[in-house]
Formats: C-alpha cells, structure tokens, sequence
C-alpha cells in the first residue's frame, strides 16, 4: 500500500478521475439508450471463444417495420445461446444500428469504476480522511 507523498495523491487524482470518467459514460450510454426502440432479436448463433485468440460474437436477427435485420456483437453473454431470444435496442432512424441492452453495454463505465475505487483507496487517502474526521 502506498502510505505518503506524490505518488498517493497521483494515485487518488487518477481514481477520482476514472470515478467521474465512469459516471460520465453510464449516464451517456443510459442517455443513448432511452432514445432509441427496443425489439426482441433471435440469437442466430453465438460462440464464447476458447481462449484470448479466439474471437467470442453473438449474432442476432430482428425485425423492424417488416425488415429483418442481423447484427453480429462483438460478446458473448451467457444465456444467448442459438435459438434463444434477447432484447435489442436500435436507432429509430436507421434500423442497422443495433446495441445490446444488457450488462455487457455497461461494461466500460463498471470497469472504470472498479479501477477508479481500487486505485483511490490504494492510495490510502480516503482512509485518512475518516481517521482524521473521526477525530
């Protein structure tokens, strides 16, 4: 643990920024979200890759005004598996644009916030900060 000096107060600055970086892609990608439709897609095929050369996708086929459409995800959730239905969201205006709506479109900002918390406490300073006001 890093007890005093420069090096803590980088580490807190960085994790207060990561903290603020996550909350600003959350409310963004929650943003983006309500301002798109919903439809429920069939998953097509999907592949949880092996190891880290191994790509993992989803592709699911959804239908819009008549249209059918299919979308490959760069992810895999467990539970998608071929034949199993899921929820997409997609841009009104043009159909083609496609996100998923679960977990995994919230990944990045939780990832943010994880690192941002491991490194501000890391750096000891929240924890003096009650010492000092329990004081």
């Amino acid at each position: 643990m890093v007890t005093n000096g420069p090096v803590a107060v980088v580490l807190f600055i960085v994790g207060v920024l990561l903290l603020a970086l996550s909350v600003f892609l959350f409310l963004n990608k929650r943003t983006q979200l309500r301002s798109l439709h919903t439809t429920e897609a069939l998953v097509i095929d999907a592949y949880c890759g092996a190891d880290e050369d191994d790509f993992s996708y989803t592709v699911v086929e959804y239908q819009v005004g008549g249209e059918t459409y299919v979308n490959t995800f760069n992810s895999y959730v467990a539970g998608r598996e071929e034949g199993s239905h899921t929820t997409v969201a997609y841009d009104p205006d043009d159909p083609t644009k496609v996100y998923e709506t679960g977990f995994m479109g919230y990944l990045i900002p939780f990832l943010a916030a994880l690192f941002g918390l491991a490194l501000s406490f890391a750096s000891q300073i929240p924890q003096r900060a009650i010492r000092a006001l329990a004081k």
